[in-house]
């Protein structure tokens, strides 16, 4: 039935968002707009998100909801951050005077939160606003790309050189020398580790590169000179520049205190920075081979999480204000059959033209439909409005852009579609010109409902083309705008 159909279309437009965050941050701006609240909202968090964006805007609607239903705040803050996996929303306003007022509506969003491992914390903050703080951990299901051949000519190349150098050193080192030397060389190769990003063991293996690096030269008295070049290397790459010149200058001094009297001092002074400049250049090879790749990696997860929102947009705006118009459509001619069969003929009629546009939408979602036209459209809402009972007047002052009715259209379908779901309109008031579309009814009930997706898509879709989305509610009707940016 159309009923189930719509509802599958919203289903599925749900669970398409829910890998994201970013359009119920849309939305929940949107709501405080309306509700004349300043909003500030910093996003520190990487997409997609799945089911830990999914319970995070659960937070985010309730929480906004509430600061919205109370109408004693004038700012709300919102602001997302990701460490080391753990994902963080905070919704901060000025308008909750005890913590247990804000927590009551947070009640069911933090079961869900803790049945997932995370933690949800409500409370007043010194200077007096109140602070919902919302973690989850967002599980690490990336697949991990393979190394680059750039990466892996860097590593071979140091690998060749650690190599290198142990094996010259053992065969310099006396045979009763060797459970010393051994240990040493062998820890040189802690320097591949550098290959990678930093990590809880950093300083501990460096204190361990260290150590191997000048036993030979203060132990053995050998002159293996070039073992400093690794270390320093490796402080360049791991250290900030004015600690590793420092530990590197340091480190030339010790190296050549310990090969004082073999005649190899100028040697080794030389050769310790040119095998760091080696080090530090291959190093540096593959890490940017590797952030090269993540970049990469990155963006196509953008791109990827791009398109699955394109797609939920699209089954809402489109697919499902067709599948809501059929139903009003279908209610309307069922009641109709019996006393003006005629009319009820016709509205029949319009239901099949509407399944049609139906389908035609459906190819949007693929991407291979037509634009939009904002003409048929705004014919097709008087339509659905004057089948609903709705009495609508149009105020035309001017035509917008041709690039710009593809949008508008969709604002439209959202708005009219609204009015059909939320409110007991009687009259719907339509007003377009060349720079913005304005749609205004005379439903607004008393209630505060949490935001849905299709203020948050309007946004992002008006965004696209540099255009506002403006809501403001008063004690008897509801208006939206879209405003166009002024071209000369």
């Amino acid at each position: 039935t159309a009923r189930e159909a719509l509802a599958a279309a919203r289903a599925a437009s749900v669970e398409l968002r829910s890998l994201s965050l970013a359009p119920e941050i849309a939305a929940a701006r949107g709501l405080l707009a309306s509700g004349g609240i300043e909003a500030d909202v910093a996003t520190g968090h990487r997409e997609p998100l799945g089911r830990a964006g999914a319970l995070l805007a659960v937070v985010l609607r309730e929480a906004v909801t509430d600061v919205v239903r109370r109408g004693t705040a004038r700012h709300c803050e919102i602001t997302t951050a990701e460490d080391g996996g753990l994902l963080t929303l905070r919704v901060v306003n000025d308008g909750v005077r005890t913590s247990e007022q804000g927590a009551h509506a947070l009640e069911g969003p933090a079961a869900r939160i803790a049945a997932a491992g995370g933690r949800l914390r409500t409370g007043l903050e010194p200077d007096g606003r109140f602070a919902v703080e919302a973690s989850v951990r967002v599980p690490e299901d990336r697949p991990v790309a393979e190394a680059t051949a750039e990466r892996r000519l860097a590593v071979g190349l140091l690998a060749a050189t650690v190599a290198v150098m142990v094996v010259k050193g053992l065969l310099q080192v006396p045979p009763r020398d060797l459970p010393v030397a051994v240990p040493c060389f062998l820890a040189m190769a802690v320097v591949l580790r550098w290959t990678r990003p930093r990590g809880r063991d950093r300083l501990p293996l460096l204190a361990v590169q260290a150590v191997a690096t000048f036993v030979p030269l203060f132990v053995l008295h050998q002159p293996w000179g070039t073992l400093p070049g690794f270390l320093v290397g490796s402080l360049f790459v791991l250290l900030p520049v004015r600690v590793a010149a420092a530990l590197g200058a340091l480190a030339l001094v010790l190296t050549g205190a310990a090969v004082r009297g073999d005649g190899m001092v100028v040697n080794t002074l030389v050769s310790v920075p040119v095998t760091a400049l080696v080090v530090y250049g291959l190093l540096r090879l593959a890490r940017l081979a590797d952030e090269l790749r993540d970049a990469a990696a990155a963006r196509a997860r953008a791109a990827v999480v791009q398109e699955r929102l394109r797609a939920a947009r699209d089954l809402h705006d489109l697919l499902g204000h067709g599948l809501a118009a059929i139903l009003v459509k279908g209610e309307l001619a069922r009641r109709l059959a019996d006393r003006d069969p005629d009319r009820a003929a016709r509205e029949f009629a319009d239901m099949v033209a509407m399944a049609r546009r139906a389908r035609a939408d459906m190819a949007a979602v693929t991407g291979t439909a037509p634009h939009l036209e904002f003409g048929p459209e705004l014919e097709s809402a008087l339509g659905v409005l004057a089948a609903a009972g709705i009495e609508t007047t149009v105020h035309r002052e001017g035509d917008p852009p041709a690039d710009a009715e593809p949008v508008l259209a969709i604002v439209l379908r959202e708005a009219v579609t609204n009015v059909l779901r939320h409110s007991s309109a009687k009259h719907v008031d339509i007003k377009v010109t060349a720079d913005a579309l304005t749609i205004e009814n005379d439903g607004v009930s008393g209630d505060v409902t949490p935001p849905g997706s299709g203020l948050g898509n309007l946004s992002t879709r008006l965004a696209a083309i540099e255009a506002d989305l403006e809501t403001s509610r008063t004690p008897t009707a509801f208006r939206l705008t879209a405003s166009l940016p002024r071209r000369p």
